[in-house]
Order: structure tokens, then sequence, then C-alpha cells
């Protein structure tokens, strides 16, 4: 059997009624060509039927045949009026009903029914079987739990499938589900603030670098390592809409997508807090899980926030095929894992940090002169509104930032990094492409959530 066709079949409980819908719908040819013939929608009437039948079957054979359909709850028999010979006359007439047209489908396909009734007959359909497997779970002590995540890994993975294109960028890091609420003033101790204001938005530095690279266009690639949760279900639907592509993404049923939230004072102050248990996943968890074949058909290799251990082999992977390699690990690993981030970004074309993961390295300013000395093209360290600056062999540029009302930097320097790839796939100077990510972070800032309104 090359593959199982997806479908749910509702039955009667009780046993005679099953074998009376089974051997109806399926026990003759007959009842099968007739299913087929009928259309999900509207009446037959009952000489058309017996037409299809003409010079094969006697019309007391179809007849009964469509009486088995009636009893067997696949067919609604009635009358009604219509046009014969210029006069109205009444008409004995057929059509499906729900369950009659969703095997109707079955036998047929449902490519030849509008999309919209196959819709609406498949939710109608789902929500009784969803009865019956609740009432399952509460009689034999099943955790609906276990079925809901086999469910979201199912359909994660399809939906990662398919948003697969050819790509010139691939992304490395995580992805989470940012809540963003804007608040008038940051909350003091034990204070509660009620707000009926939020965003949901994909989170990660990486799913915004790839979320950024995708509305400028370019094709990219996302690899991270998600839960099969509802967190996941939301951002990946958003990033599919984007245009990012998912395929690499593995989807756990033992993970669980990493949830932000993020406090925005109306003055730009913000306060974040990412619940993270042994469970929320946060990198890729080994070299197994990476699409090397992404990697070899990119252009542009973007490492983030993954473990140093999967940088190191993702940066030297591309390093030695030529791609230009951008490494930024973030803020977390270089406080935790700072001597082999360091050893990674010599592996790499730029080495982006900001300014307090540069000082959470201890004397940041010689190693990192030190850096671009052993094979790094560019260091760039981010100012925040101030701007950047560019270390290279040559010395060290200072690059100014254009003056932007902040009202959620959220995911600036993710921009700022996606902005800085674009250039660089399109054979920019580091400079140049540091420049025009300071322009695009610069636009990012002045709403919430304006990382994802790039495009408009």
């Amino acid at each position: 059997m090359s593959s199982i066709w997806p479908y749910i079949l509702p039955l009667p409980v009780k046993l005679n009624e099953q074998a009376r819908v089974l051997l109806s719908a399926f026990g003759s040819e007959d009842a099968i060509e007739i299913l087929r013939f009928m259309p999900v929608r509207g009446f037959v009437s009952q000489q058309e039927i017996v037409d299809l039948f003409k010079d094969k079957r006697s019309d007391k054979t179809v007849v009964k045949r469509l009486k088995q359909l009636v009893r067997a709850g696949l067919l609604e028999e009635s009358t009604g009026r219509a046009e014969s010979r210029g006069k109205t006359v009444w008409v004995r007439r057929y059509r499906l009903t729900k369950l009659g047209a969703w095997i109707s489908m079955l036998l047929s396909s449902p490519k030849l029914v509008e999309d919209e009734y196959v819709r609406e007959l498949s939710v109608e359909l789902f929500k009784l079987y969803a009865e019956s497997v609740a009432r399952f779970c509460v009689d034999y002590k099943v955790s609906p739990r276990l079925l809901l995540k086999s469910f979201l890994k199912s359909y994660l993975s399809s939906l990662a499938a398919s948003t697969r294109r050819s790509v010139d960028a691939a992304v490395f890091g995580s992805m989470a589900l940012d809540y963003e609420i804007p608040v008038g003033s940051l909350p003091l101790a034990e204070e509660t603030y009620f707000t009926s204001e939020a965003v949901v938005l994909p989170g990660g530095m990486a799913a915004n670098v790839a979320a950024a690279l995708a509305q400028m266009g370019v094709a990219v690639a996302l690899m991270a390592r998600v839960g099969a949760d509802e967190a996941a279900l939301i951002a990946m639907a958003r990033l599919a809409e984007l245009g990012v592509d998912l395929s690499s993404i593995v989807v756990s049923e033992e993970a669980e997508t990493a949830r932000t939230f993020v406090l925005i004072a109306e003055d730009g102050r913000k306060q974040v807090v990412l619940p993270a248990r042994r469970e929320t996943s946060l990198s890729l968890t080994s070299p197994s899980e990476v699409s090397w074949s992404r990697v070899e058909e990119s252009k542009l290799v973007y490492v983030g926030e993954v473990y140093t251990e999967i940088a190191r082999v993702v940066a030297g992977y591309a390093r030695d095929r030529e791609k230009t390699v951008v490494y930024r690990p973030g803020l977390p690993i270089l406080k935790s894992r700072g001597r082999q981030a360091l050893e990674v970004a010599k592996l790499a074309d730029v080495f982006i940090l900001n300014m307090e993961s540069a000082r959470a390295i201890g004397g940041w300013r010689e190693k990192l002169m030190e850096l671009v000395r052993d094979g790094c093209e560019a260091v760039i360290v981010t100012l925040g509104s101030r701007g950047c600056m560019v270390l290279r062999r040559e010395g060290v540029v200072e690059l100014l930032a254009e003056r932007a009302s902040a009202r959620d930097t959220t995911g600036a320097g993710d921009v700022f990094s996606a902005g800085l790839a674009r250039e660089l796939l399109r054979g920019a100077d580091i400079e140049h492409a540091a420049e025009f990510g300071l322009r695009l972070s610069a636009r990012s800032v002045s709403e919430v959530g304006g990382r994802y309104k790039l495009a408009d």
C-alpha cells in the first residue's frame, strides 16, 4: 500500500446500522455509481438516476438501490416541482445527506467540489468525530494532549513541507511566539495592569531575521526547532504567509516552543520575560537536525542563537563551501559560552554583537580586533540609537543611525542584521551593508510590531 487516503468515515454505534451503511455504500457497484453521480449539493430526479443505468439495470433494480441508500442515511428522498414539456409536474427526487456527501467525495475526489463546501463539510464532520474522541478520552483516561500533539506535529510538518522553495539564504536560530503588550508605563512592584491591547507575533532572533529578509524579497529558509503546540502553529502560519521557507523546521512532540512576554511603555522602555523550562526549545540540538542541502544551496548563511556546538559545525561547513557566513550568537550565549562563541566567530565573515554582549566578553576591544586579524572580515558592534562600530583590519569605523522615534525596539537588532545580510547578498561592501541595516532598523522601531511591517 503506497499511501493512505486521509479520510475519517463516521459510522453509527450499533453494529447492524454500521453494516447497513457500509453495505449500502460499498456493497454494490450500482450504489457506488449513484453516489459518484450525485452532486454534493442540490437534488437529482429519480428519472435522471434511472436513465444513468439505461440498458444496464431495470428501473425496479435502480429504485431498490435508491431506497437502500435512503434507509442507510446516505440519501434524502422528497418530492418537488419540475418543468416537463411546458408543464409543472411533481417528481420524486434525491439529494446527498452530509454523510452521503462525505462518502461521495471519498469515492470521487474533493478536487471536483468547491473548496468552501469541502471545508464546511469537513469541519462539521470533524466536530462530530471530536465529540466521540472526547468521550473516548474521558472513558479510557487518555490525555487529549497526546492526541493534540500528534495532530499538531503532523499538521506543522505538512505546513512546513508546503513552503519549500529555492533559497539564497539560510538562517539558523530560534523561533518563539512574542506577546507584545503596550502599556502607558511599566508596572510597579505589586501593581496589576489591565490592558485590552496585545500584539502576537513570531519571535526569536533568527525568526525575526528570516521574516525581515522575506519582507525584502529574499528567498530564505529558517532552521529552528519547535514544539508541537499552539505557539508554533501561530508563529509558523505567519512566517509562511511572509514567504519564509520552513521546510527544514524540526517539530518535536517532546519540545515546547518558547513564548516571550514583552511589556512596552510609551517612552520605549520595556520589560521582557521568557519562561524557559527544560522542554523549551531554543536551538537545534544535533547536527543530524541540520538540512545540509539548504546550506549547499544558499549564498549566505546566518548563524544565530544556536548552541555553539551546532554553530561551529554549520559555520565551518558553510565556510568550506565559500558561503558568506554571518554569526550573531546573542547575549545569553556570549555570557555562558563566550570563549566557544569567539572560536565560532573565527569561521565567520561577519560577527555581530551589541555593546552589552561585547562587555560580557571582557577586554572586548582587544579580543574583537584579534578576531579580524585571525580571519573574520569584520566585527560589528551595534550601539542602539547611536548606530554601530565596524571593526576591520584597516581600523574602526563608526556609523551613525538615523534619528527615529522609538516606540518598540523589539527585534531592532534582528532587522539590522537582516538588512545587512540582504545587502551582502547584493554584493555591497560591509560599511554600505551596515548603513542600510541601520536605516531599516530605524524604520522598524516606530510602532509596536514594526519589524513585521517592513513591506508596508
